[in-house]
């Protein structure tokens, strides 16, 4: 196994980091946070029906058929 070296407080910020992410009812309320402030803020308004994003319908976006390029081998 390979170790690495960080400071004491870095790694107790990752762990709380890591013990928040687990917390799925903490995640729920900041998701729902985010929804209001986005809705109040910008009006933006996400749906919980995503039905409309089907490959259908993102394929047929005319502004990504684009040419090839000599870069896409890059």
């Amino acid at each position: 196994m390979e170790t690495i070296v960080i400071p004491k407080r870095e790694y107790e910020i990752l762990k709380e980091a890591a013990a928040l992410l687990q917390d799925a009812v903490f995640l729920q309320k900041l998701n729902r946070l985010a929804e209001l402030l986005l809705a109040e803020k910008w009006g933006i308004v996400m749906p919980e029906d995503s039905s409309d994003l089907t490959a259908a319908s993102i394929a047929g976006v005319k502004e990504w058929n684009t040419e090839r390029s000599v870069w896409d081998a890059v």
